[in-house]
């Protein structure tokens, strides 16, 4: 994921040198971008095998039993049964069995507010509308550390459940919140990522329900 940095979005570490003299010298060690670093590519070899039913998901491969899964980096390069692993295979960098496991390709979530989490068990007995006035009063005070917590949440619980790739859709900025904080959290779980960066122009002054001051100009 690539995003654009504004120079707030950066924190920069700074060391103070005192020099011989009536001078001290200012100089930025590290700075560091508000989304985070992305992860290197891996380049290991992984070998997965002993599985006990792979569901595949493509229709010419089916389901295989007592399967294994060769992995190169981040790229699968084979699929087949154990018996037919290769010795080359074997001398993986890691090599894991997962007998009595079924393994299947990693789920995909394509609809989030994970801000929300934060709120989830409040207004439970309320229609939409009644929920999101009972929560956007609350959501005004979120800062940019709430957010990111609040992602890290949610993305903990998907990956928990099998899941490998999502999105979310971030949609009120209050206070210092940025779309960037939710891309470190991705960056810092290492979950698959596809953020989405919306936004809502119709406050209660113009027959909307959140706040005014939670919502955005379109200009």
């Amino acid at each position: 994921t690539k995003a654009r940095y504004s120079p707030r979005s950066v924190s920069i570490s700074i060391l103070i040198v005192k020099l011989s003299g009536p001078f001290s010298l200012w100089i930025p060690i590290m700075a560091t971008p508000r989304a985070g670093v992305p992860a290197s590519v891996p380049t290991a070899k992984l070998l997965v095998k002993d599985i006990k039913v792979l569901a595949t998901m493509n229709k010419d491969l089916g389901e295989i039993k007592d399967a294994a899964v060769y992995v190169k980096g981040n790229v699968i390069q084979w699929v087949g049964k154990t018996t037919e692993v290769t010795p080359e295979m074997l001398q993986a960098d890691q090599v894991i069995s997962l007998k009595g496991c079924v393994a299947t390709p990693g789920l995909v979530n394509s609809h989030a507010h994970m801000f929300q989490s934060l709120t989830r068990c409040m207004a439970q007995n309320k229609h939409l509308h009644g929920w999101l006035k009972s929560l956007y009063p609350i959501w005004r005070h979120l800062k940019a550390d709430d957010v990111y917590w609040a992602t890290v949440l949610s993305m903990a619980e998907l990956m928990l459940s099998g899941c490998t790739t999502s999105s979310d859709h971030l949609y009120i900025f209050p206070n210092d919140v940025k779309l960037d904080d939710t891309i470190r959290a991705a960056r810092d779980l290492g979950l698959r990522f596809h953020p989405v960066r919306g936004g809502m122009s119709a406050g209660i002054s113009k027959g909307g329900i959140a706040p005014d001051d939670v919502v955005e100009s379109e200009e």
